[in-house]
């Protein structure tokens, strides 16, 4: 532990109770755990947008690689979900950051559209 930790759970448990000191740290114990899950991870919520959904894998790949020539500034993603293969591009933070682009990918793919799912962090 820390030295200001062990410090301010000292002054800490001289105006908290047993009970209130104990669930105090084991709150301290599941936010240090949290933090190490999410930097473990290394993504977040977030939004792509889909552009192929479909049985055909040769579709699907040719597809992708379409889009990584068209948006090469942009990551290419293809997805197997049982018994489907679904393109995906981005890793948008926001749907407005997503719905921004949306518009330029729709000129060329005009049934792309936006959904949920778990994007890259940005490199620091």
């Amino acid at each position: 532990m820390h030295k200001k930790t062990v410090i301010g759970l000292i002054a800490l448990g001289f105006a908290l109770s047993p009970t209130e000191v104990t669930a105090q740290l084991e709150a301290d114990r599941l936010v240090d755990h949290h933090r190490k899950i999410g930097a473990l991870k290394n993504s977040m919520p977030g939004f792509r947008i889909q552009v192929f959904f479909g049985p055909e894998r040769q579709k699907a790949q040719e597809t992708k690689t379409q889009l990584t020539a068209l948006y090469a500034e942009n990551q290419t993603y293809l997805v197997y979900q049982q018994p489907n293969f679904k393109v995906r591009l981005g890793d948008f933070k926001t749907r407005l950051e997503a719905s921004r682009f949306l518009q330029q990918v729709q000129s060329s793919y005009p049934g792309a559209f936006i959904v949920p799912d778990e994007v890259r962090l940005p490199e620091l």
